[in-house]
């Protein structure tokens, strides 16, 4: 069965009084998206460190054009447990331009602009009318910059990944929808996998949701998705040696609690998945409801199973977000028809504008209010470069290998990647290695730990009302 060519609602009927309404909700969510967005791109100029991936991962873009092994072998105290692609791309656009770290912050912006442009995209090959597409893609990119501001803007590859899963899944339906192979399309869901392997809920979808149609067809593309992905390994296999099983598979200390705990988190995007939800349930069998239902679903899946891992973060809703956004539009569409027969249609289009407003709004977070009023908030961030650049001055003169407890002012000090506090903290949990063996093959190596002044990151930074 093909998707529809054209948009299956038609939204607002033509002529509503609610259509202004509807149009000033998408300008202040346009507001507060550019509101929001103002903290991370003003927090990304500076060499402040946002956390210790910020630049753990430029250590690992260093070493893929440096002498340092990319993959170190498996009793080292670094590790590396992430696939290449994101370490050579960083690596070399840093050896045309700036330092790593700008290079895969600037690519974090990029990518999360794509991954909106990409989700309206998909609303629209689902059926969903442009307005719909609009507010799916505006919902996103609001979320995104408000509540995942730790990512936005961050030198990690989460959100590329997620980006160009998000791009291969528009392309995809495209291709469905026009009676073309969707080959190349899950091929591009493999590449995003060699950028972050995390990325598995997207292709996920697409093959099951091809199932539900056409079986023949999705065992195909699976083979071709599964071939590519084996190719990929062995590939990695060949150039790094045992070692990169070694990090891909390295121990990590998992925990059904912390998932309990990151759900938490969900009520971020609760009002994008209640007013799915309620679409879902009233609105009659659809591919598109199919479509949502697995979406979501699987996202949902990956979320809680990746949660339980120690060290995963908000990156574990990356997708579920994206499917949310998905649903969002196309539940917009079908929202007023749904109660229809119980409730006036404007008013509830209106309301169910209200919540996903009044939910983007409503936090304790003031940093992006203080960096657009506060000339004295803004001039704090100059203050800690420099305060950071002591630091550095500091650790320069310090002979040997340092861990810092700022990772940043190691680097920038020229000192190489000693220790990886993670890796060693989860071997510790897992019982591969006591803190006794830690301290006794620290010492043997001769590396020093030294207390970075925290004010040379960006936690003394962070505010709330």
């Amino acid at each position: 069965m093909q998707l529809p060519s054209r948009p299956a609602q038609s939204g607002l009927p033509s002529g509503h009084s609610s259509s202004r309404a509807f149009t000033t909700a998408l300008t202040v969510l346009a507001i507060l998206t550019a509101v929001y967005a103002a903290w991370p791109l003003w927090r990304a100029v500076f060499p402040l460190e946002i956390d210790v991936d910020d630049i753990w991962n430029a250590y690992n873009a260093d070493a893929a054009f440096g002498p340092r092994a990319l993959y170190p072998p498996a009793d080292a105290l670094i590790a590396n447990n992430y696939p290449p692609l994101s370490f050579y791309l960083i690596g070399f656009l840093s050896r045309l331009t700036f330092d790593a770290v700008y290079v895969g912050r600037a690519l974090s912006f990029l990518a999360v602009t794509v991954a909106s442009v990409s989700v309206a995209l998909c609303v629209r090959q689902l059926g969903g009318n442009a307005k719909s597409a609009v507010l799916a893609a505006l919902w996103f990119l609001g979320t995104m910059v408000r509540f995942y501001d730790g990512y936005v803007g961050k030198n990690d590859p989460q959100l590329p990944a997620v980006a160009l899963a998000t791009v291969a899944l528009c392309w995809f339906l495209a291709r469905h929808r026009k009676g073309r192979a969707v080959e190349p399309a899950i091929l591009l869901m493999v590449v995003a996998g060699f950028y972050k392997h995390t990325v598995i809920a997207t292709p996920a979808t697409a093959l099951l949701w091809l199932a539900t149609t056409n079986v023949r067809l999705a065992l195909r593309a699976a083979l071709v998705g599964v071939a590519a992905a084996a190719a990929g390994l062995t590939i990695c296999i060949a150039a790094y040696g045992h070692a990169f099983i070694d990090q891909l598979l390295f121990p990590r200390y998992y925990s059904l609690g912390r998932s309990l705990a990151m759900s938490g988190r969900l009520q971020w995007i609760l009002p994008a998945l209640l007013i799915w939800a309620v679409w879902a349930w009233l609105s009659p069998r659809s591919e598109t409801r199919r479509f949502t239902t697995i979406h979501v679903g699987l996202a949902f899946l990956a979320f809680v199973l990746q949660s339980s891992g120690d060290g995963v973060g908000d990156n574990s809703q990356f997708e579920l977000v994206v499917a949310a956004a998905i649903a969002l539009g196309l539940a917009f569409d079908g929202a007023g028809d749904a109660l229809v027969l119980r409730f006036a249609r404007a008013p509830i289009h209106l309301m169910l504008l209200a919540a996903l407003i009044l939910r983007l709004a409503i936090s304790t977070r003031a940093e992006a209010y203080l960096v657009l009023t506060s000339a004295d908030y803004r001039s704090l961030f100059p203050a800690a470069v420099a305060i950071m650049q002591k630091e550095v001055d500091r650790i320069s003169a310090v002979p040997g290998p340092v861990a810092c407890s700022a990772m940043t002012v190691c680097r920038r000090a020229g000192k190489t990647f000693a220790v990886d506090d993670f890796a060693i903290a989860n071997r510790i949990k897992t019982g591969r290695m006591t803190a006794e063996e830690f301290l006794a093959k620290r010492q043997s190596l001769g590396i020093q730990f030294v207390v970075v002044d925290q004010r040379a990151t960006i936690e003394p930074l962070l505010r709330r009302f």
